[in-house]
C-alpha cells in the first residue's frame, strides 16, 4: 500500500510538474501574443500619427497659400477701389468743367444773340 502511496504521489508530483511547464509554455506563449499585439497597434498609431502629421502639415500649407492670396486679392481690391475713387474725383472734375464750359457757351450764345438783334436793320414798315 506505502509503494502505490508512494507512486501515486510521484505520479501526482509528475503530473504537478507537467502541469506547470505546460502552463509555463502557455503563458509565454500568450506573452509573446500579447507583446506582437502591442508591437503592431503601436505601429499602427505611429502609422496613424504620421499621417495625422502629414495632413497637418498640408493643410497649414494651403493655410498658408490661401492667406497669400487673401493678402493679394486684398491689395487688388484696395488698388481697385483707390482707382475708383480718382475715377469718380476726375468725373466730378469733368462735370464742372462741363457746366462752366456749358454757362461760358449760353453766355456766348447769348451775346452772339444780342450782337445779331443790334446789328440787323430794323425795318420800318408800315
Amino acid at each position: 500500500l506505502e509503494e502505490e502511496l508512494r507512486q501515486a504521489r510521484k505520479k501526482a508530483k509528475d503530473l504537478q510538474t507537467q502541469l506547470r511547464r505546460s502552463v509555463a509554455v502557455q503563458e509565454d506563449a500568450l506573452s509573446s501574443a500579447i507583446a506582437d499585439r502591442i508591437e503592431r497597434t503601436l505601429s499602427n498609431v505611429e502609422e496613424d500619427e504620421e499621417g495625422l502629421r502629414q495632413t497637418l502639415v498640408r493643410a497649414l500649407q494651403d493655410k498658408e497659400e490661401l492667406m497669400g492670396k487673401t493678402r493679394r486679392l486684398q491689395q487688388q481690391l484696395d488698388r481697385a477701389e483707390a482707382e475708383q475713387a480718382e475715377i469718380e474725383e476726375l468725373k466730378s472734375k469733368l462735370a464742372r468743367k462741363n457746366d462752366i464750359q456749358a454757362k461760358r457757351i449760353h453766355g456766348l450764345e447769348t451775346q452772339l444773340g444780342r450782337a445779331r438783334t443790334a446789328s440787323t436793320p430794323r425795318s420800318t414798315a408800315g
